[in-house]
């Protein structure tokens, strides 16, 4: 049986050879707390993995290595694929009777098989959720590693192994001391920006601030550790909330901040170009749904020369979810501590399967109890308490949609040749938050509580930012009296009025693909919002011919 690897050179990874192995390798990590970029490391990771059985290898993934990385392995007698706790950088992999490829770009792979067939079914969810289930892709014999996972191959036996080192959860008693956990949360995150900030070997660094916590704190840490080299940005509606925050902090800060205004005429004429689509196709990885607004912003600021070459971004994903902000509302509701695995599925279906509700159907539903029973089967749960509904809950939205929707968003930052960091990942404060109890993190209760005792930079508490509020176009006052008009006297909700009507024209319009509102109409009552549009564009410009040849009705 053969081994192959496929290379982008789009992807930007590194190649190296050491000995009899060959190893291709992109990102930032640390082994055995030394820093390594792109292929730095090479020599280090192949002397520590090789000859090594299952258990070691996945033993000294955990033990011995953190950051953000992926890298594959040829040698004489095996090959190893391993993506990091996040994926964060994706590796994906065909195998046949007679040779197993693995590859960093799945388009490589689509187009080196002979047959390239729709998976339909994976097809279907990806419209639902924007992205793919477990190691699917949207093509048959096309797979990705999820988070966590490694895939090893060894020639003598012709076996493939594809394991998880690791899974964000811990049944292990958990740590109830609010003042343990706040001083345990202080060095964690201590110790991640301190080794953040030594990969950034004085490059220039760019903050997307948004106003909220995370990439405040990003910018108020940056501030007070006194790193010079660095700037922030915001992008938008001229009047939007967020862009007024960001400002203010910026200002009161004195940090530069630069402003992309958007304007949704504009973004959607972009959309139709052939860069956008270029973006698109290294994006998506044929399984997540691409990023708009930052593609936008950076490139015009990549247009008006405002970064450099070698540029680092640092954004504050996802800092509200690993940190419990979005831990389901069931377990608030009452005082039992016992749930069933339905009520769990149905809470997880409602959350994450909603991009169109007029794909919540009878059958599609089936199909998704079926993946989501076969998901938690894995984890081998005998009850439900309170805190394993959380951690449960919590596990499928770690392996699924930050990993493969959230951080996949650093795909922008790779697509125009900057490298990027994910501090909120790190591995320090994935362990800490894994094993803080669910009653401290619902509503980031810990979280917003640390921030606001350590006032990093002054901007977290004794400070009075511009106020939230939703942004409507000026002319929309009359319709929205309508619609609540509407609302009262019918059994419908007013959103599903802002939905259809409005939401085109609201704080998210730029991200918005058709140029008509016309056609925007057509089905807009059952979106949910643009990224609703962008996975339905996704598909077509994957093979909008193979579509109509099968008859399926997607749309």
């Amino acid at each position: 049986m053969k081994i192959k690897i496929l290379n982008s050179e789009s992807c930007s990874w590194n190649q190296d050879k050491v000995e009899n192995y060959s190893i291709l390798i992109k990102g930032y990590y640390w082994i055995n707390d030394t820093y390594y970029e792109g292929n730095e490391g090479a020599s280090t990771i192949i002397e520590i993995l090789t000859k090594k059985n299952i258990n070691q290898i996945k033993d000294l993934l955990l033990g011995s290595f953190s950051g953000h990385y992926a890298f594959i392995i040829r040698g004489p007698l095996f090959a190893l694929a391993v993506v990091d706790k996040v994926r964060s950088i994706p590796i994906f992999f065909t195998s046949t009777t007679n040779q197993i490829t693995f590859s960093n770009s799945a388009d490589l792979l689509r187009d080196e098989l002979v047959e390239s067939n729709f998976d339909y079914n994976s097809l279907n969810l990806f419209k639902m959720t924007g992205y793919c289930l477990g190691n699917q892709t949207l093509f048959e014999n096309i797979n990705q590693l999820k988070s966590g996972q490694f895939i090893f191959f060894e020639k003598a036996d012709r076996k493939i192994f594809l394991k998880s080192y690791y899974r964000y959860f811990n049944f292990s008693e958990k740590i109830t001391d609010r003042q343990i956990l706040t001083e345990k949360l202080h060095e964690v995150t201590q110790k991640t920006f301190q080794k953040m900030i030594h990969s950034f070997r004085d490059r220039q660094v760019m903050v997307p601030l948004s106003g909220g916590y995370d990439s405040r704190l990003i910018l108020a840490i940056l501030k007070e550790s006194g790193y010079k080299n660095f700037k922030a940005y915001t992008y938008g509606i001229k009047n939007l909330w967020e862009v007024k925050r960001a400002k203010y902090i910026a200002k009161f800060l004195n940090v530069d901040c630069v402003f992309i205004e958007f304007h949704p005429s504009k973004t959607r004429k972009i959309f139709k170009k052939q860069i956008r689509k270029k973006y698109f196709k290294y994006a998506g990885g044929l399984s997540s749904t691409p990023h708009l607004p930052d593609f936008y912003a950076i490139l015009k600021m990549k247009s008006l020369g405002i970064i450099n070459d070698n540029s680092i971004f640092v954004n504050g994903q996802s800092g509200d979810f690993i940190s419990g902000g979005h831990l389901p509302e069931i377990l608030k509701k009452d005082d039992r501590d016992n749930y069933k695995i339905e009520e769990l599925i149905d809470n997880i279906i409602s959350k994450h399967f909603s991009l169109w509700s007029n794909l919540k159907t009878k059958k599609n539903r089936s199909i998704i109890i079926e993946q989501l029973s076969r998901f938690f089967d894995s984890v081998g749960v005998e009850y439900l308490n309170k805190e394993r509904f959380a951690m449960l809950h919590e596990l499928f939205e770690f392996e699924e949609r930050q990993s493969k929707f959230v951080v996949n968003g650093q795909r922008v930052y790779e697509f125009f040749g900057y490298n990027w960091r994910l501090p909120l990942w790190s591995d320090e404060l994935i362990e800490f938050w894994e094993n803080v109890p669910w009653s401290l993190k619902y509503n980031q209760n810990l979280y917003l509580d640390y921030l606001r005792k350590m006032n990093f930079s002054c901007v977290f508490s004794n400070i009075t930012l511009p106020p939230q509020y939703s942004y409507f176009p000026p002319w929309s006052f009359v319709l929205r009296v309508i619609f609540k008009i509407f609302s009262h006297f019918s059994n419908r909700d007013i959103s599903h009025f802002y939905n259809k009507y409005l939401k085109y024209h609201m704080a998210y319009g730029h991200s918005y693909p058709q140029e008509s509102y016309f056609d925007y109409l057509k089905d807009s009552q059952f979106h949910r919002n643009p990224i609703s549009y962008g996975s339905q564009e996704y598909i077509k410009e994957l093979d909008s011919k193979i579509l109509s040849e099968n008859n399926q009705n997607f749309f």
